[in-house]
């Protein structure tokens, strides 16, 4: 199993209002096309809104594809402007072989 992590960044405007509401209608979007899971992450910048997604897929090539979809779906949308993508594939084999070496290591 493959579990896809991914930050959007996205610029809205300075009103908070604007910024809500951009973050309902793109995580509502997200998971209306695409069935990914989101949250709005904390950012600094008043006119920068940070999404979080996370999907799961069965192999690498399917996960990959699928979060390269979203990420050109949101390009070429024009609701919004994503100015940056952070994706990280994590295997979950990997994370259960980790688990079980610190769990036995004296």
């Amino acid at each position: 199993m493959i579990i896809g992590a991914i930050r959007l960044t996205f610029v809205v405007g300075t009103d908070g209002s604007s910024s809500r509401s951009t973050s309902q209608k793109l995580k509502e979007r997200i998971w209306n096309r695409f069935k990914f899971t989101c949250i709005e992450v904390p950012s600094s910048a008043p006119n920068e809104l940070v999404i979080g997604v996370a999907s799961l897929g069965i192999n690498e090539t399917q996960t990959r594809n699928k979060i390269q979809d979203l990420i050109k779906h949101l390009n070429e949308w024009g609701q919004v402007e994503l100015v940056n993508d952070e994706v990280e594939l994590i295997h979950f084999e990997d994370i259960e072989a980790e688990r079980n070496f610190e769990k036995y290591n004296p």
